[in-house]
């Protein structure tokens, strides 16, 4: 981030150099020193020839000696551009060129021209990104803050619908609809999907009963539902087995005492060939003399 935050424009050697100079050294340290020529073409048109010349072997001071010596012998008269990076450099590079009143400029002092323009552009972008650095922290402990916070408000709401849950199962199952005990079951039955009306298989489990005495209660549990295997005749004389859903409805009839038990019997299967959808009559425990409680099988499906 630090090396973000610096400005950088990219400049080419030959944009450093004053206006008219035609040959440049930048001693950039004492193995390295940039070397540029210009060449004006048969067209009027001005090219640089740049290079990179390694002089760790004989060092900034002595390779500048030797070409400067070698392009003032050549007798060609040149304007020489001779600029220094480093600052330890700068003094023995003066004393040394001294003799060729050759100027040594501190490459810091060498600015681009105004209408030139830079091969790359780096902007200080520090600030952006330190704002947006601290926007993406404080974003990121909100939504740790809101993750947990919401984590800990569910979990109390579930807990709390659970409590209304279990107080609503409680209430239901203490309702008291009329005459019927706990009226959520046989809604949730009638909620089922039956080929039957819920409706006609308590009647029907009721008129049954009552031929048999007074009705005096009637429950209907839908996991009484049973499947049995049922043998038909058909028409042709043949015999087809098939499934058939039967529901035990347990209800509970007065003055069946006055019938002794051959006349119970005859009359229970007088009551199934009477009504083909009462399927089985059958009697599961005497409440008191008068009373009895009976399993009345209706056809489902």
């Amino acid at each position: 981030l630090q090396e973000r935050r610096h400005n950088l424009e990219v400049f080419l050697p030959q944009d450093f150099v004053p206006e008219g100079v035609s040959v440049l050294y930048f001693v950039i340290s004492e193995g390295l020193t940039i070397h540029g020529v210009r060449t004006i073409r048969d067209d009027g048109t001005a090219t640089w020839g740049i290079s990179k010349l390694n002089t760790q072997h004989m060092g900034a001071t002595e390779f500048l000696l030797t070409s400067l010596s070698e392009r003032i012998a050549s007798g060609t008269k040149e304007n020489i551009c001779v600029a220094v990076h480093h600052e330890k450099l700068l003094k023995p590079l003066q004393e040394a060129l001294k003799p060729f009143t050759q100027e040594v400029l501190r490459f810091a002092d060498l600015v681009p021209s105004k209408t030139t323009l830079p091969l790359y552009i780096h902007r200080d972008h520090g600030l952006i990104y330190i704002v947006l650095a601290m926007v993406s922290t404080l974003l990121l402990v909100g939504a740790i803050y809101y993750a947990i916070s919401s984590f800990w408000s569910l979990g109390d709401l579930e807990g709390d619908i659970e409590d209304l849950e279990h107080k609503i199962e409680e209430t239901k199952r203490k309702q008291t609809l009329g005459n019927i005990r706990n009226p959520n079951i046989i809604l949730d039955f009638m909620e089922k999907p039956l080929e039957q009306r819920p409706s006609s298989i308590i009647y029907a489990a009721g008129e049954a009963a009552a031929a048999l005495g007074e009705l005096q209660k009637i429950e209907l549990n839908a996991e009484q539902m049973k499947t049995q295997v049922v043998v038909n005749k058909l028409p042709n004389g043949m015999m087809q087995r098939m499934m058939e859903k039967r529901l035990l409805i347990k209800t509970r009839v007065a003055g069946a005492g006055q019938y002794m038990l051959i006349d119970q019997e005859q009359l229970a299967k007088s009551i199934t060939a009477a009504r083909p959808w009462v399927r089985s009559i059958e009697r599961s425990g005497r409440i008191s003399d008068q009373d009895m409680s009976l399993e009345i099988g209706i056809r489902a499906d």
